[in-house]
């Protein structure tokens, strides 16, 4: 499963009701400008794993994608 987040605190409701649907092995979310509370999401029974990029253009150049693993 993979969601575009558009910013993790004000969609996580959403987030949460789609995992209940779903109930995915691996999530994929990508999101820019995490700060370091942010990103500590945790799922209940998942393993989090973290991937960050610089990218050299524009101003949002930060982007860093979370995954969880079943």
């Amino acid at each position: 499963m993979t969601f575009n987040i558009r910013g993790i605190k004000s969609t996580r409701p959403e987030l949460e009701i789609l995992l209940k649907k779903n109930i995915p092995d691996v999530i994929l979310i990508q999101e820019t400008l995490l700060s370091k509370k942010s990103y500590r999401y945790k799922i209940p029974g998942y393993t989090t794993i973290e991937s960050k990029a610089d990218l050299t253009r524009g101003a949002n150049s930060k982007t860093t994608q979370l995954g969880w693993l079943a």
